[in-house]
């Protein structure tokens, strides 16, 4: 059993292995009945460094046997909340979470609702990362492929959401429910700051932004991931997929829905919710 105060990049980790399953059981079963998240009475305040441990539990919970890791989101790198659910959120540090492979669909997929509290949509800027060897050791990370992406999200807590909710954010792996991927460039496209991000619902506009406006520059999100892989025990495979935040607001999905995002030179990606 881990001891309290266990040190941690992430902060001092209070928590003990019996108080981490306690918490992850609890967040698994709300996920499972389609429930609001939420912490069990009697626990300890959540801790940053607790919120990853619980986390990895939740995902060895829910995550079906054989399921790999296909890459990893970074929240919070933009210069301003774009959020409709939580417009006051000021995430100091960014967060991280895993993307597992049979959440990653392509291009034109239809969503099944079934189970699941509310659906949406975030257009966003996702990487691909290759993998190289360092003379004499280590690895090194380069941006091989730029995506016009949407990530699936669930909005599995209580609304409005603040700051004093991040950690139990962070044990729900950021609200992340799948990725979509759209057309895939080659490298990184210079200049891709300056173009505009929209989406749109049933062909109807609902935000257009500048992406230089919401994020300073995704690549950085790189260097979040790496300082966050020794402590969680994650590897980074060749290829790997990383999401890189919000671009426009969450667009949030009602049966039939039809969900477009164009993001600049990067091109469109669509997603629709089944009908029922």
């Amino acid at each position: 059993m881990m001891s309290p105060e266990h040190a941690s990049p992430w902060g001092v980790a209070m928590y003990t292995d019996a108080e981490i399953d306690r918490a992850a059981s609890a967040i698994a079963e709300a996920r499972a009945q389609a429930a609001v998240v939420s912490l069990p009475p009697g626990l300890p305040p959540l801790e940053r460094a607790d919120a990853y441990r619980v986390q990895t539990r939740v995902n060895q919970l829910v995550m079906p046997a054989g399921a790999r890791i296909a890459g990893f989101k970074v929240a919070g790198m933009q210069r301003s909340s774009g959020s409709n659910v939580a417009p006051g959120l000021v995430i100091a540090k960014p967060l991280c979470a895993p993307l597992w492979d049979h959440q990653v669909q392509g291009s034109e997929v239809t969503l099944d609702g079934r189970g699941r509290r509310l659906l949406g949509l975030e257009t966003e800027i996702c990487l691909r990362i290759g993998v190289g060897a360092k003379p004499g050791g280590g690895k090194t990370y380069e941006v091989v492929g730029t995506i016009a992406a949407f990530e699936i999200v669930e909005q599995r807590m209580a609304t409005p959401i603040d700051s004093s909710h991040i950690n139990l954010l962070i044990a729900d792996s950021i609200a992340n429910a799948g990725i979509v991927l759209g057309p895939e460039t080659p490298g990184w496209p210079e200049g891709v700051l300056e173009d505009e991000a929209t989406i749109s619902r049933n062909g109807e506009q609902v935000m257009a932004r500048r992406i230089g406006e919401r994020l300073e520059d995704p690549r950085l999100a790189l260097g979040v991931l790496c300082e966050a892989l020794d402590e969680m025990g994650w590897v980074v495979e060749d290829g790997a997929l990383l999401l890189t935040g919000l671009l426009t607001t969450e667009l949030w999905l009602k049966p039939g829905d039809l969900g477009e995002g164009v993001i600049g030179r990067l091109g469109q990606v669509t997603a629709s919710l089944a009908k029922g």
